[in-house]
């Protein structure tokens, strides 16, 4: 089998921006397999051979109300995006999400397509995927170093408020610490 490297190019990498670097959470990656086990433990790395690209994520990550990924395409290009999930009884009709991080707020706006289905049992599934914005990135980075407590609301015209379990947190760490290892520059 070829080994392929791979990515999307969706963002620069990152900007000087008054002096700070802003992360774009995208930009030139390393190979996949200069991962070890140990970066990916608790995690899973799956192959896409019609899209052409590798996607890291956490094996839980279709259950968790708010979980990043990282996607790798030909060419060394790499972007993380976040997927946020709703699944219960009733409909919300989510738009956007809020997340508290140690008690301080984060609002957003999804950029992307909401999906909906009805399971059996009259479950229904709400559920988006999107690029993670440098204002997400920032989130993401504050998730990962808390060690309090972190909440997300997933609103729409009815709302849903979920707080994150350490192994989510720590699920979040674990991407942000692949793509870190993987992002040139």
């Amino acid at each position: 089998m070829k080994k392929f490297f791979v990515g999307v190019l969706m963002f620069l990498a990152g900007v000087a921006v008054m002096g700070q670097s802003v992360d774009y959470g995208s930009g030139k990656s390393k190979h996949i397999d200069s991962l070890s086990k140990s970066d990916m433990s608790g995690l899973k790395r799956t192959w896409d051979e019609f899209k052409m690209q590798y996607v890291i994520e956490s094996k839980d990550r279709q259950f968790v109300v708010l979980s990043p990924y990282i996607v790798i395409k030909m060419g060394n290009n790499m972007h993380v995006g976040i997927s946020a999930n709703y699944r219960s009884s009733g409909w919300i009709f989510m738009d956007r999400m809020a997340v508290s991080v140690d008690g301080e707020i984060f609002e957003f706006k999804f950029t992307g397509d909401v999906g909906r289905d009805v399971f059996s049992g009259s479950t229904v599934k709400e559920w988006v995927t999107q690029p993670a914005t440098p204002e997400i990135m920032e989130v993401l980075r504050k998730i990962a170093a808390s060690s309090g407590s972190v909440k997300v609301r997933l609103e729409g015209e009815k709302f849903f408020d979920k707080q994150l379990s350490q192994k989510q947190v720590e699920d979040i760490r674990k991407i942000l610490s692949v793509y870190d290892k993987l992002k040139i520059g």
